[in-house]
């Protein structure tokens, strides 16, 4: 693939985290525009579905045989793309990106069922840590209000379907970065007209009586799907293609730092003790598995 000539997966994936560590904030200016975010997210990836729609029938023939493979990669990753979009605006910035990122210990249970890989020492210390930094943000008394919300059940959710998407396409590179994303945004789109004709069935029809609805609101979403989603996800998935799971979420842990930096310049988002704690033990769980395979191969340069 050409791209492999301008950089390595390593560095597309950790390019990525900038729009990652900060793709809470349009979805949250356009929510004070009046377009919630399930309808945000509907405009967002439909444009983008469509967009990507002529180039996905031109490889059709390519991509015979893959489909169910894409089918599962799609359905998983897009259901967790609706889920983080609203996630980060129904709970706080921090709660949300650090509930996401206990992917890691989902990938290991993920790989203990399907590949009957044994949970030793190593991973269940992963497993421990990450648990633990679920228990404590979502304590009582955590600096986002305490005890569990809607929007911590949705980065959850985000977090464990996006590891067994991860999963899936490193178990399946053939469909290629340009079709897993178009299943994402197919995915993304549908699950979240459902959520939104289920739950805020009047919201796209306040978004479009609002004044400069157009210009303020679905334009900008549109453009957010094409302009910025679009090639930052392709470097997250061409990565994710050739990165173990481990080092794919390893890369992403950038986001953390991102998304903390951006949330504290640009929103009140509360971050207290609670969640301090808990990030160092979800932050420490990621790293157990890297440190375990540099201690093992000291010698091994690394990649």
């Amino acid at each position: 693939m050409r791209a492999g000539r301008l950089m390595s997966p390593t560095l597309a994936v950790a390019l990525s985290t900038l729009f990652w560590g900060t793709a809470w904030y349009p979805m949250r200016v356009l929510q004070e525009r009046g377009l919630d975010p399930d309808w945000a997210v509907v405009v967002m990836f439909g444009v983008l579905s469509l967009a990507l729609g002529p180039l996905i029938w031109r490889a059709r023939n390519r991509l015979a045989g893959h489909w169910r493979a894409l089918g599962w990669i799609g359905l998983t990753g897009g259901v967790a793309m609706t889920c983080y979009y609203l996630g980060v605006t129904t709970t706080t910035v921090a709660r949300a990106t650090l509930l996401f990122y206990l992917a890691p210990a989902w990938t290991t249970l993920i790989e203990f069922v399907a590949l009957r890989r044994p949970i030793g020492l190593t991973r269940g210390l992963e497993l421990a840590l990450g648990f633990a930094g679920l228990l404590v943000i979502l304590g009582p008394g955590g600096g986002g209000g305490g005890g569990i919300n809607l929007g911590d059940l949705f980065a959850l959710a985000a977090g464990a379907l996006f590891a067994l998407s991860s999963f899936l396409i490193h178990r399946r590179p053939e469909p290629g970065a340009l079709a897993c994303t178009w299943s994402w945004a197919v995915a993304s789109t549908l699950s979240a007209w459902l959520a939104g004709a289920l739950f805020n069935a009047d919201g796209l029809q306040r978004a479009l009586a609002a004044p400069d609805s157009l210009t303020e609101t679905f334009l900008p979403a549109a453009a957010l799907g094409t302009l910025l989603f679009l090639p930052m996800n392709l470097l997250t998935l061409w990565g994710a293609a050739r990165l173990a799971p481990t080092r794919l979420m390893l890369l992403l842990m950038c986001e953390v730092g991102i998304a903390f930096a951006s949330s504290a310049i640009l929103a009140d988002d509360p971050f207290g003790p609670r969640e301090l704690l808990g990030c160092a033990l979800i932050l420490s769980a990621t790293l157990v598995e890297p440190l375990r395979q540099r201690l093992a191969a000291p010698g091994r340069p690394g990649g």
